[in-house]
């Protein structure tokens, strides 16, 4: 099955990474909806993908220089807040897998803290993908848990990237479009990798990426595609 991940939630349509974006990513009944998360100077994790909040908010700074109090009261976009990565969660509530990327020192361990709490109210590991560009935080993710399904983002280096992806039993291996070549996907194929291609937001890129054999994409608009 080819699946439509959601990148930052309807991204192309509402302000990235806010419950707005995740609801209408719901009603678009994607394959998955990604999101990133950060700890903040207070321990929270929420969810945003830069590393400031300069881009997305009318705020300035950086996050793990900021309390959770004060993030929240910047406009994240048409009204909306910085949510926790917890509202997230409970915002999808199962009704489709979420991929959280690990964003910043720390979550790694704060991600799979948490994910623990959940697998004890008896949700399953198969609910959530942790992802992320940083072998740091996949590490320290998989020192504690073991049974999520991890998906290693990579730019390039990507053959020597898909053997760091089998040491941590990475479930996907995760390329920019620019480098999801042929020889490479079966080459991760081969040794039982999926193969989820960033980002792809054309019905045209989309059906190279079916004809290449990936396995899913990322998009902004996974509803156009």
């Amino acid at each position: 099955m080819f699946l439509k991940i959601a990148h930052r939630g309807a991204s192309k349509k509402e302000p990235e990474n806010t419950l707005r974006s995740f609801r209408r990513a719901l009603r678009m009944n994607v394959s998955m909806i990604e999101c990133d998360a950060h700890l903040c100077k207070t321990g929270e994790l929420v969810v945003m993908h830069d590393n400031t909040v300069d881009r997305t908010t009318n705020g300035k700074g950086k996050i793990h220089n900021k309390t959770f109090d004060e993030l929240r009261k910047l406009d994240d976009g048409m009204g909306e807040h910085i949510p926790k990565l917890q509202d997230v969660i409970e915002l999808i509530n199962r009704e489709t897998r979420l991929n959280i990327e690990l964003k910043g020192r720390g979550t790694g361990w704060a991600v799979a803290t948490m994910l623990q709490m959940y697998y004890g109210m008896g949700w399953r590991h198969s609910d959530f993908v942790v992802s992320s560009f940083s072998r740091r935080e996949l590490r320290a993710f998989r020192r504690i848990d073991t049974k999520t399904p991890v998906g290693y983002l990579i730019y390039a280096n990507i053959f020597g990237s898909i053997h760091f992806a089998k040491k941590i039993n990475a479930h996907s291996i995760n390329p920019n479009i620019k480098h999801a070549k042929k020889r490479f996907i079966d080459r991760a194929h081969r040794i039982g990798l999926k193969v989820y291609v960033y980002t792809v937001d054309t019905k045209e890129d989309a059906q190279k990426m079916k004809s290449l054999g990936v396995d899913g994409v990322f998009s902004d608009c996974p509803d156009e595609i």
